[in-house]
């Protein structure tokens, strides 16, 4: 009897897994199916320590679906077993809390966001204290606690600089390890190459040594790539422009001189233009229609923060299709915030950038043009921010020209009046 209880609790387990992984593909009615069977045969057999992560899914299945009221009650459904499994607790708690902030109300969302938060931070969840936080500064912008939803974001972006750190040091971790094994089998591979040569003579070593080659190439390969992708996922957290310094000391100053209007607009913006980063900073690529939104809300923050001061464009060709193109996010932003910041600085209107996006086989042919002040060929970059910019969308492009194999490439072309900045990304 107990032999065909654990098997039921390992087919509960089977089918959360299976509900989780479609629910993170966006399948939805997959993930439903494999809930219900899960929570059905944990009920059965009395297994209910799985029923939180059972109901959370069901929460998050019917908050994609927008069904706010539905998704509140099976969170609350889930939150009945924490005391089963305490380590659900926080997110069933932000569950909640972004139900209800898409709900509107907004008292309730903060209670539950700040709740989970603090749970969340207890337990030392970088990932949960991360997305707690970017929701929570939305809920104090649409409260207009201004000075809440400004600190919020800063410790949001404290967070982020965290998870840069962590990833570096679990990089460093993986070739250091690499490294000790290498000289491990290295060693290993020595002995038995010479114990060989004794044995069996010339023949047999030669043979030894092509297999030997070949297996350290393919591993040398998987670890390469390993590492490339892991560096992206770096490079894309540290593409942590200081536009979101030069928003936050804008809208700090709106809050100072009482300007509720401005800073309402400027928080606004923010919170939208930051949800876009939030939701697609953990992407390795995004479609080049949810990129164009991400430039269009910051090119809009940044009009608004200085006064329409410079109008935009952007034109991409009719024949691409802006929902297939895959392209890594913020690939674009660091040149047109260069091109606000520091080549129509200095204009007091008429300034213009345009962005004109065409596909060339399999690269996507990218220009960045501004009518600002320009700068010559022998100019050192205006800030080491902006170098540092750039280094970053080269290295890139060099990772995404090894793992697509394909040549991106990166030129900034002075122009008569202003820069023309064109980018080559492989696809």
């Amino acid at each position: 009897m107990s032999s065909k209880s654990g098997d039921k609790r390992s087919i509960a387990v089977i089918h959360l897994t299976l509900s989780t992984s479609y629910l993170a593909f966006h399948q939805l009615e997959k993930a439903e199916a494999h809930a219900n069977q899960s929570i059905a045969m944990a009920q059965s057999i009395g297994f209910t320590q799985i029923l939180p992560l059972c109901f959370g899914n069901k929460g998050m299945i019917e908050t994609q679906r927008k069904h706010y009221d539905a998704a509140i009650t099976y969170f609350n459904q889930g939150m009945a077993y924490t005391s089963e499994d305490p380590s659900a607790k926080p997110d069933l708690l932000c569950g909640l809390g972004e139900a209800y902030f898409f709900k509107g109300r907004y008292t309730e969302a903060e209670k539950y966001l700040s709740e989970g938060l603090a749970l969340a931070r207890s337990s030392r969840s970088g990932s949960r204290v991360y997305d707690s936080l970017g929701l929570l500064a939305e809920v104090y912008t649409k409260q207009q606690k201004f000075e809440l939803a400004l600190d919020t974001y800063k410790q949001y972006s404290k967070v982020k600089d965290s998870i840069i750190v962590d990833k570096k040091e679990a990089i460093a971790r993986m070739e250091t390890r690499f490294e000790a094994e290498a000289e491990k089998r290295t060693a290993a591979e020595k002995i038995r190459r010479q114990n060989y040569l004794l044995i069996s003579g010339a023949v047999l070593f030669l043979a030894l040594a092509c297999i030997y080659w070949i297996d350290r190439k393919r591993k040398s390969d998987k670890l390469e790539r390993l590492r490339s992708e892991n560096n992206l996922n770096i490079f894309r957290l540290q593409l942590n422009p200081h536009f979101m310094s030069n928003a936050l000391n804008a809208i700090s100053a709106s809050v100072i001189q009482e300007n509720r209007q401005k800073a309402t607009q400027l928080l606004a913006q923010f919170a939208e233009l930051m949800r876009g980063i939030f939701d697609n900073a953990q992407k390795k690529a995004i479609p080049l229609s949810a990129e164009i939104k991400m430039l269009e809300d910051y090119m809009d923050l940044e009009r608004s923060r200085v006064n329409d001061r410079f109008r935009y464009e952007i034109l991409v060709d009719q024949g691409i299709n802006r929902d297939r193109v895959m392209i890594p996010p913020l690939m674009l932003q660091p040149f047109v915030e260069n091109s606000i910041l520091h080549g129509l600085v200095s204009k007091k209107d008429d300034g213009l950038i345009r962005i004109q996006i065409r596909q060339n086989e399999r690269l996507l042919h990218c220009t960045i043009e501004d009518n600002g002040v320009g700068f010559k060929p022998s100019e050192a970059p205006k800030t080491d921010q902006t170098q540092h910019a750039i280094d970053l969308i080269r290295e890139r492009l060099k990772i995404l020209s090894r793992l697509r194999k394909n040549n991106g490439s990166l030129n900034i072309i002075p122009l008569a009046s202003g820069t023309k900045v064109e980018i080559n990304v492989p696809l």
